[in-house]
């Protein structure tokens, strides 16, 4: 390739890419894949102009082209200066003795809890819904909604706990 046909596929290349950033990344990978293909060789100064712009297109404007997989897929901007990095707040979990203090607390002060609290702690000592249901023989559905009321009750103490409501 000589230095005219260069500029000649250098000023098409800048055409084509509306002067981005990449364009000359790009015009050198397809020089380097042109100057392999048997095809490309075998074409006239004007077929070859034409295998030129056809490949261009097709890497710039494709989403799967080596051309995106290479440079445009993974781009990294430059992180503006007003960015704020924001750490996420760790948020304690719930202690296995705080939940059995906060559900006997519940039940001292609330006698009718005793048939949650009972599911509940069956359901902590077996970790399994078959298993509780085997034991009970309470529908499985029924134990599903206990635990589920259970659980939420317990969610909205832990929130009071942590917020110092308590």
């Amino acid at each position: 390739m000589n230095q005219e046909q260069y500029d000649k596929f250098k000023n098409i290349a800048i055409k084509i890419c509306n002067n981005d950033e990449k364009t000359y990344d790009l015009l050198h990978d397809i020089i380097i894949q042109l100057t392999t293909n048997k095809i490309y060789n075998t074409l006239s100064d004007k077929d070859k102009v034409f295998f030129f712009i056809r490949t261009l297109k097709n890497q710039y404007y494709s989403n799967n082209s080596k051309f995106h997989k290479t440079y445009r897929k993974y781009s990294f901007d430059t992180i503006p200066e007003n960015y704020e990095l924001v750490d996420n707040v760790y948020k304690e979990m719930a202690s296995i003795e705080w939940v059995k203090e906060t559900l006997q607390e519940e039940l001292n002060n609330n006698k009718e809890f005793w048939y949650n609290y009972g599911i509940f702690h069956l359901y902590i000592k077996h970790k399994r819904l078959e298993r509780l249901h085997k034991i009970t023989q309470i529908p499985k559905y029924s134990l599903r909604i206990t635990l589920k009321e259970v659980k939420q009750f317990l969610n909205l103490k832990w929130e009071q706990y942590t917020n110092g409501e308590n």
